[in-house]
């Protein structure tokens, strides 16, 4: 058996993980694995893995269309997701918020119609601390009274204060 060396050429990415992939590979063709059955139990695994993926991803579709009429769009970022759990609990006692002057409001649903993220705000509370807000500000603009604004500070009431550009 000859031991050939590979050189890393300088134009080579430094973050090449190669021998984290490459290494066990090698180690069963050095001991003495067929190339052949080499390919075929990595073609399996690489089927294995998307066969999963495809069976994942239409598990999620079908959940998504049987629950979406009962629990509205964007089951997996409002029920599922960990990163969303998590944004939700932190911004439940973070500064920013979505202010709604009672005074003002209406009723009449158009800061419902274009929120993204399907957020009551009509239907909410005067101040809104919800995880699922982006803090886009389409509502605050389409609204015709003027009746919402964004706010970091700190909400008193429907107080209006330290307003984000929008």
């Amino acid at each position: 058996m000859d031991t050939v060396e590979l050189a890393v050429p300088p134009e080579a990415n430094p973050t090449f993980h190669g021998r984290d992939v490459f290494a066990p590979a090698a180690a069963k063709l050095a001991a003495g694995l067929p190339f052949r059955e080499l390919r075929e139990k990595a073609f399996s695994l690489a089927f294995m893995i998307v066969f999963i993926l495809l069976l994942r991803t239409l598990f999620v579709q079908a959940v998504n269309i049987i629950l979406m009429p009962k629990l509205g769009t964007r089951i997996w970022c409002k029920y599922f997701c960990p990163q969303g759990l998590l944004i939700g609990l932190i911004s439940r006692i973070g500064r920013f918020a979505l202010v709604k002057d009672e005074s003002l409001c209406t009723g009449c649903g158009i800061c419902n119609q274009h929120c993204s993220m399907s957020i009551d705000i009509t239907g909410g509370p005067a101040v809104i601390r919800s995880g699922e807000c982006v803090g886009c500000g389409v509502c605050v603009e389409v609204c015709p009274r003027k009746a919402l604004s964004m706010t970091t500070g700190a909400v008193s009431g429907v107080e209006k204060s330290d307003k984000v550009g929008v």
